[in-house]
């Protein structure tokens, strides 16, 4: 869990924190973490990654920013 976590905040940049009440409480499907980045407004809405041989489509939600439209998402 925590380097699938880890591997998740390095495409935005660098984790700072980790809300596990959020984990346990969604039953791992959603987490909040609090990551550092230079530019918030380019973090897009949804991105897909590959994990462990395995392709999942990932919604972020950036708080007290614009996100970049969901055409723009990096694939």
């Amino acid at each position: 869990m925590w380097a699938t976590l880890r591997q998740v905040a390095s495409t935005l940049g660098k984790l700072v924190e980790v809300d596990w009440q959020s984990l346990f409480g969604s039953f791992f499907a959603m987490t909040r973490i609090k990551v550092k980045c230079r530019n918030p407004g380019k973090i897009t809405r949804k991105s897909i990654m590959e994990m462990d041989d395995d392709i999942y489509l990932l919604n972020f939600k950036a708080r007290d920013v614009e996100q970049e439209a969901d055409n723009e998402a990096r694939f």
